[in-house]
């Protein structure tokens, strides 16, 4: 399925599935920097950060007991967020640990605690947040683990692919279940901004992150939502990009989609696994250090080799 905003690619063959991701092949030649690709286990998955899942939260219910109850957030999920990010901020700064965006000031608790309450006043009511200061920060909680409204993405296709086959090997696949790799064309994405609706990009340091480094990690933010029977719905990101682009009209500015779908059958995720190792990605190289090179070696072991597999071409 192809629009001016998204294209469809569905695979049958893990070799061609990771030979379409190349970053020597188009639509990512000849600029490849350009796109940032995103892995899913499950592809009717929507674009949606860990925020707005409800599951991202269980092991979290209680975090928001540890910041004061902010009077003007209407938004009880940004109250959990906040929370979530503040406890982050205190537990890691009391190991000693670096903080994106904390100097000699921020060591002081109450002082701490009396900036975020702050920072809850200020995004009252505000559908595009965090405010750029803090979105390192927010990136960072994001890279371990803590909910948040920004979305993992990798500036590398393998990368992508690996999450995808990783997650599915792992949780089984299903009866006609697909993993995906998602990419966006970062480059137009101020094309299609404006004052008050906006999908942008977020880094965060990689010096302080081994993990983040080693994965190429990136987030995007989006901060459009609508209105259901007065209860907030959350719009995935695919979806906001093409309200922007319809709304900008410079979707047909370039003949290029926005983004790709790029999708193969969860049964091949063992085979893509053996594949993406071939080509130096797998746990060891994601995670780096003894447990990620013990994981990877789990993950091969036992993998039949896809030259033995009749329904794949090499």
């Amino acid at each position: 399925m192809t629009s001016s905003i998204l294209e469809i690619r569905d695979f049958s063959s893990a070799v061609q599935f990771l030979d379409a991701l190349s970053p020597r092949v188009r639509p990512w030649y000849p600029h490849p920097d350009n796109w940032v690709f995103r892995g899913q286990r499950d592809a009717t998955w929507k674009l949606l950060p860990s925020a707005s899942r409800a599951e991202a939260w269980k092991p979290f219910g209680r975090v928001v007991g540890g910041l004061p109850p902010a009077r003007h957030m209407n938004d009880a999920r940004l109250q959990l967020e906040l929370a979530a990010v503040w406890r982050f901020c205190r537990n890691a700064d009391r190991e000693g640990l670096l903080i994106p965006g904390f100097d000699h000031t921020w060591v002081d608790f109450p002082d701490l605690e009396q900036k975020f309450n702050d920072l809850g006043d200020v995004f009252s009511g505000k559908q595009f947040f965090p405010r750029a200061e803090w979105r390192p920060l927010f990136g960072m909680a994001q890279h371990y683990g803590i909910p948040t409204r920004l979305l993992d993405w990798s500036e590398r296709a393998l990368v992508a692919a690996y999450f995808a086959a990783s997650g599915a090997s792992v949780a089984g696949a299903g009866s006609g279940q697909q993993v995906a790799v998602w990419a966006l064309d970062q480059s137009r994405l101020s094309s299609i901004a404006s004052s008050e609706e906006q999908v942008i990009v977020v880094r965060a340091p990689l010096a302080t992150n081994p993990n983040l480094r080693a994965q190429r990690g990136l987030f995007t933010l989006h901060g459009m939502r609508l209105q259901a029977d007065k209860t907030d719905v959350d719009i995935p990101l695919n979806d906001v990009i093409g309200i922007l682009a319809g709304k900008a009209k410079t979707s047909h500015a370039s003949p290029q989609p926005f983004m790709y779908l790029y999708r193969l059958p969860a049964e091949k995720a063992p085979l893509l696994l053996q594949l993406l190792d071939q080509e130096g990605t797998s746990a060891a190289s994601i995670y780096p250090g003894y447990t990620g090179v013990v994981d990877a070696l789990r993950e091969n072991h036992g993998v039949i080799n896809y030259r033995d597999d009749p329904t794949e071409s090499w």
